[in-house]
């Protein structure tokens, strides 16, 4: 994330933003998404002292807890080690393969046009 300085050329005043980067999956073209709104730079002056060192601050900080709430999860076992009889420590992921593979194949988007271009006939 990064801090975005926006100037209006009417009235010359510097809106800033914190702006999340990312490459779009389908078209593969870089866009950036508006995480938070901060305000313009002439208010915020009367607030800190150099805002823009301390929103760079803030920005680099929300990066780092991004980065942390979406890192991968890495799950370890031994592959000798056996499991009591009476424990019970199944996990039931069997179906997100398969979703993974309904979502790549976008099957979603197709049956729901498929759901509204669907036409009814009533028999009499």
């Amino acid at each position: 994330m990064y801090l975005k300085t926006t100037l209006n050329k009417k009235t010359g005043r510097s809106y800033l933003t914190i702006v999340r980067g990312y490459r779009d999956a389908e078209t593969k073209k870089p866009k950036s998404l508006t995480v938070k709104s901060i305000g313009y730079l002439d208010e915020l002056k009367k607030e800190y002292k150099n805002p823009i060192e301390h929103f760079k601050e803030v920005a680099e900080s929300m990066t780092k807890e991004y980065k942390a709430e979406n890192e991968p999860i890495t799950i370890s076992f031994l592959r000798n080690e056996i499991l009591e009889e009476d424990t019970n420590n199944r996990k039931n992921l069997g179906y997100a393969a398969i979703l993974k593979i309904y979502h790549e194949l976008e099957l979603n988007k197709f049956f729901l046009n498929k759901q509204r271009h669907k036409r009814i006939y009533i028999e009499d």
